[in-house]
């Protein structure tokens, strides 16, 4: 069974599972309060204290999503991103930054990052990230089903599907590198991308301290 194969079964599998979510927090009680959140909401979560140990899991776990803070022990959330590199493509990061820390947003989102969220995290902007990142996550996966399903339709439909697969996969990078406002607006501009980009993700409503719909103002674990 070739790699492509092994790749859309996987997809086939995962489609109708709950969410996955790693996420990287050295402090415990952090770090616990974020996996009671996510599992709430319904998704299957594995929480970890480094950026090696996150590593060591990311093959075998298979997140949907990540979710790391941008201090860690050891290595930081930014090499972490960077050590990932291709394999971020289509698993949306979430860097959680300090308050008011705008360059380390910029440097998260060139470090590819989907997006950052500043501490103390809002319940209401958390779950509109992850649930833009979740969506992007499964859409990656329902598109590697249908490129299977294209191909077994026969050899003419598999040769067009051969064809359509570099646009499809084009699509996906490029709305993936479109919803990393920023990227490609490093310099002087690079800040304030990131606060337009702010109410492009997640609309200008959530960032004028939203009703408590999640039950969660200002989640402090």
């Amino acid at each position: 069974m070739g790699e492509e194969t092994r790749a859309a079964v996987r997809a086939i599998e995962m489609v109708e599972r709950k969410d996955r979510v790693l996420i990287v927090e050295d402090e415990d009680n952090a770090r616990k309060g974020y996996e009671q959140l996510l599992q709430r909401w319904g998704c299957d979560v594995v929480g970890v204290a480094t950026a090696e140990e996150a590593l060591a899991k990311f093959a075998s776990y298979q997140p949907d999503t990540l979710i790391a803070d941008v201090e860690l022990p050891g290595m930081n959330g930014l090499d972490l991103l960077k050590q990932l590199g291709p394999e971020l493509y289509d698993v949306p990061a979430i860097i959680i930054t300090g308050k008011g820390s705008e360059e380390r947003a910029v440097a998260a989102i060139e470090a590819g990052a989907f997006w950052y969220i500043e501490k103390p995290l809002k319940g209401p902007v958390l779950r509109a990230l992850l649930d833009r990142a979740l969506g992007k996550a499964r859409d990656a996966r329902k598109l590697l089903v249908l490129q299977r399903q294209l191909r077994e339709t026969g050899p003419d439909a598999g040769s067009d599907a051969h064809r359509g697969d570099g646009g499809a996969k084009f699509g996906v990078r490029a709305d993936h590198r479109r919803d990393r406002v920023g990227q490609g607006n490093r310099g002087a501009n690079a800040a304030q991308a990131v606060a337009a980009g702010q109410r492009a993700v997640c609309g200008d409503q959530l960032f004028r301290d939203p009703g408590n719909t999640d039950g969660e103002r200002n989640f402090r674990p």
